[in-house]
């Protein structure tokens, strides 16, 4: 079974059994989410689909990348702060 997105922001909605994610409100801002397995040591893959980018602007830039356990969904710019890398 898929690992499913488990950690949202109130920006997003999450459906088709947590496998699909949609950012619903909130602008242009970056917005962290997360799934539900944690990662400890060695190598790790995972495949992730992107059907569509930003529908209002244009805009279609993502990160998509690993962070530390207990970031805020609510905020992005983790990377800045060396809890997360895309």
């Amino acid at each position: 079974m898929p690992d499913t997105w488990s950690q949202v922001g109130k920006t997003m909605e999450v459906s088709d059994e947590g496998t699909v994610l949609t950012k619903t409100s909130g602008g242009d801002f970056p917005i962290h989410v997360a799934g539900g397995e944690l990662l400890s040591s060695g190598v790790h893959t995972w495949e992730v689909v992107i059907n569509s980018g930003a529908g209002t602007n244009g805009n279609r830039d993502m990160k998509v990348g690993v962070g530390k356990q207990g970031c805020n969904v609510e905020k992005g710019d983790h990377h800045n702060k060396g809890d997360a890398w895309y």
